[in-house]
């Protein structure tokens, strides 16, 4: 058998998806694509070796060129919210393997999985991210400017290590000892709206806000007034935008968590 000599860490696998356009008809267009693995997963594999990480996490896309269509849609001047709804698809089939040694195996409890938005390379500020600085105090669609929120997220946040199944590893058919595999087949795993539209389409949410607005307007049975109303129609056109700007890239953090 082949054995591995292996040093204690914790690596993480990331897929990095590339810009390449956004389409005029109302949604966001990316192509997916994998990064350089020796830029995401630092992984070197030596037989005999004395560098071999205890765990490893290698997953990547399961159709090589796949592609997301994000919204959200169009607000009109009069406060109508459309746009192609049929044409949205978040889905990202995910495909890989989970790696790990037995004397580690006890002590992984799950494989977590985030979103994130870069540019440039630049690992610091994630545009998926709004935090509580960026809203305002008295925000027209019922946001609390002392909490963080996102644009998305994983619809699959977290696999906890008693759904995957493990065998032993073998490679070219041959078991090396002292290590454990999961063959993993996300086939649905996909994105979703979160917490800067209550979880909803952006398309929902800012429908079911402007339709309460205009009917408290209307019935004059609030506060809301004509103002009130036509600065919400703007405000949501301006997140609209502000969402499709920062989401010039996506990425998945794929995690294994101890």
């Amino acid at each position: 058998m082949q054995k591995f000599g292996k040093s204690k860490k914790i690596f993480y696998s990331v897929i990095g998806c590339a810009l390449v356009s956004l389409a005029t008809i109302g949604f966001s267009s990316w192509i997916i694509s994998i990064e350089d693995p020796e830029k995401n997963f630092d992984i070197h594999i030596n037989v005999d070796g004395l560098s071999f990480k205890t765990v490893i996490c290698d997953i990547s896309l399961e159709n090589e060129n796949e592609t997301i269509n994000l919204g959200p849609k169009n607000v009109s001047d009069s406060g109508i919210v459309s746009g192609d709804g049929e044409k949205e698809k978040l889905d990202i089939p995910l495909t890989g393997q989970l790696i790990v040694a037995t004397e580690e195996l006890t002590n992984i409890k799950s494989l977590d999985f985030s979103i994130a938005s870069y540019s440039d390379g630049n690992q610091k500020v994630d545009h998926n991210l709004i935090e509580s600085g960026e809203i305002g105090s008295d925000d027209v669609f019922g946001r609390s400017n002392t909490k963080n929120y996102y644009y998305l997220e994983a619809e699959t946040k977290t696999i906890a290590k008693k759904d995957l199944v493990f065998t032993n590893y073998s490679v070219d058919g041959v078991q090396v000892d002292g290590f454990q595999v999961a063959n993993l087949s996300l086939n649905e795993f996909r994105l979703k709206y979160s917490s800067y539209f209550e979880g909803k389409r952006p398309e929902e949410f800012y429908t079911e806000k402007l339709t309460a607005l205009r009917n408290d307007f209307i019935d004059g049975s609030g506060d809301t007034t004509a103002e009130d109303y036509l600065s919400a129609i703007a405000q949501a056109k301006k997140e609209i935008d502000k969402m499709n700007d920062e989401l010039k890239s996506l990425t998945i953090k794929i995690s294994v968590t101890r």
